[in-house]
């Protein structure tokens, strides 16, 4: 399968229903010489393909087969939920996670001390390039391949759907890639609202869904910490320019893409959680509270917290992007 581009590729598997797609994970590991069972819709136990051989030696490989968005990347508590597969199933020698997307940081060095392994979409594509297999062709139905020509972006472009965190670790990104000229909008009104509220201290922006009632409050806390520093450390305070930025989330979704990314904004994008501080509390309560602090002394690009919202309401509330309006903001 060396002619098929990993565009179309990618296309393809992200156009394949979920249960198509643990068929073609199975078929790879029987390239490779290994009997697999597909799971049924019943999800036995939570495991999606068991593969097992004789040769060279017995055993048994667990697989969960994970046909995510590329955006939305596999955190550290879905690789800790699948590591205790090794005590549930007997003679179980391997758990694999394989994705189209990625996983977090945190999520490989916690798989690599569990002793879990993981795929990611791009290694999952060059499995994949790597045969000739008919039955794989067709189970992807790749269309013929045919040259693509790509214009390059204009220098210095700014793509406002998608934003660069750099942590002490490393750089992550965040996109939202539905919605076009509604998000693009939307980014627009809330980097200015935000930006607003920044300046102006306890000001506040919720920013909500007319389709579920879901709101995603933003406030800042500056002028607050001014009040608790007192008034004669009041210029040492501005001079720190340290400011916090809160975000109230209600009625969060108890669906997997939500917990996913619950566990990236603490895990990757340096997001403190104040409360409560375990997702089965937050499923439980159906809202949490992050925290987020910033100094004024670098640069800062408001549209990170605005794309961040949107995506926000789109992965925990499931809302359409038609839906999401701006329902206060500072006056």
């Amino acid at each position: 399968m060396t002619s098929s581009p990993f565009t179309s590729l990618n296309d393809a598997l992200h156009r394949i229903d979920p249960y198509t797609f643990e068929r073609v994970v199975a078929r790879i590991w029987e390239l490779q010489g290994y009997e697999t069972t597909v799971s049924s819709g019943s999800r036995d136990r939570g495991i999606d393909i068991v593969a097992r051989t004789d040769l060279p030696v017995e055993q048994t490989v667990l697989i969960q087969a994970k046909r995510y968005d590329d955006g939305n990347k596999i955190g550290s508590q879905a690789v800790r939920n699948y590591a205790t597969l090794y005590q549930q199933e007997p003679d179980t020698d391997t758990v694999i996670i394989v994705t189209t997307s990625a996983f977090t940081a945190e999520a490989e060095r916690l798989a690599a001390d569990l002793q879990v392994k993981t795929v990611d979409g791009n290694a999952l594509q060059g499995l994949i390039n790597a045969t000739d297999d008919e039955q794989l062709a067709s189970l992807l139905e790749l269309p013929p391949e045919k040259e693509e020509s790509v214009e390059p972006e204009p220098e210095g472009a700014l793509d406002p759907l998608t934003f660069e965190v750099e942590t002490e670790e490393d750089k992550s990104t965040l996109s939202v890639t539905r919605g076009g000229e509604r998000v693009t909008e939307l980014v627009e009104q809330l980097a200015e609202a935000f930006e607003k509220c920044y300046e102006e201290g306890r000001q506040f922006v919720n920013v909500g869904s007319k389709q579920n009632n879901a709101v995603v409050g933003y406030i800042n806390e500056f002028e607050r910490e001014v009040e608790k520093e007192g008034i004669i450390r009041k210029e040492i305070v501005s001079e720190r320019e340290f400011r916090k930025i809160i975000f109230n989330l209600s009625q969060v979704s108890e669906r997997d893409s939500a917990r996913d990314l619950y566990d990236e904004l603490t895990t990757r994008f340096g997001f403190g959680l104040i409360s409560p501080n375990r997702w089965d509390e937050v499923a439980e309560t159906g809202y949490f509270t992050l925290l987020k602090e910033v100094s004024a002394a670098s640069s800062y690009d408001y549209r990170q917290d605005a794309l961040l919202a949107i995506k926000i309401l789109y992965e925990f509330y499931d809302t359409d992007p038609e839906n999401v309006e701006i329902l206060d903001m500072p006056e």
